[in-house]
């Protein structure tokens, strides 16, 4: 009997949040104002994934598509040949270890590639 009702106690114990929500099915939601212990949110109609959700969503498309940039500049000062190829293949690759790969892809962009230094080997 003992057992038993250790285990009825857990598993309530353990239901209890499911216990809230069911009392407010849309907690948390655009539909509901009303936050955690009852306080209402001074931003009515924005939860946490609505707002925050967002951004983050937003701030991983411009990490993967800087990414993107990195790795396109990369090739292209591989297939390039110019006089300071070395040093700038030595910045991308280290950029990518501090963490500052998004900043020497953008520089090599614009000092390398749109002024067009050096020749590009011909197409096979």
């Amino acid at each position: 009997m003992r057992k038993l009702m250790f285990g009825l106690a857990a598993a309530v114990s353990a239901l209890s949040p499911l216990a809230v929500l069911a009392a407010d099915p849309n907690w948390g939601s655009r539909g509901s104002n009303w936050g955690y212990y009852g306080m209402m949110y001074p931003w009515y109609g924005m939860n946490w994934a609505g707002g925050f959700g967002l951004f983050v969503a937003f701030f991983a498309l411009i990490c993967v598509a800087l990414f993107v940039l990195w790795v396109w500049m990369l090739l292209d000062c591989v297939k390039r040949e110019f006089p300071e190829r070395t040093a700038w293949l030595a910045i991308l690759v280290i950029s990518l270890f501090v963490r500052m790969f998004w900043l020497a892809a953008i520089l090599y962009f614009v000092l390398i590639k749109i002024k067009n230094v050096g020749k590009l080997p011909p197409k096979a």
